[in-house]
């Protein structure tokens, strides 16, 4: 039996000059694809597969780009 592949939370924020992506995901070390014209984000959190690919309207440079780890958390 194989287990479907879920699509995570992606939240999007751009300004003029930049594009801020969010991908919500729990316990989860993701594995990041980023070309001139999509990114690719795979990765496992409970348990569960996660997957999503989203392509960029204009080509960006993946070399001034940058991914940062954080965890949230609410009191």
């Amino acid at each position: 039996m194989s287990t479907a592949t879920l699509t995570p939370e992606v939240l999007w924020a751009q300004r003029a000059d930049l594009v801020f992506l969010t991908v919500n995901l729990s316990d989860a070390t993701p594995t990041i694809n980023l070309t001139e014209d999509k990114l690719e984000i795979t990765a496992i959190s409970d348990g569960k597969n996660y997957a999503a690919t989203i392509e960029f309207h204009k080509q960006i440079d993946p070399e001034v780009c940058f991914s940062l780890f954080s965890t949230r958390l609410g009191l």
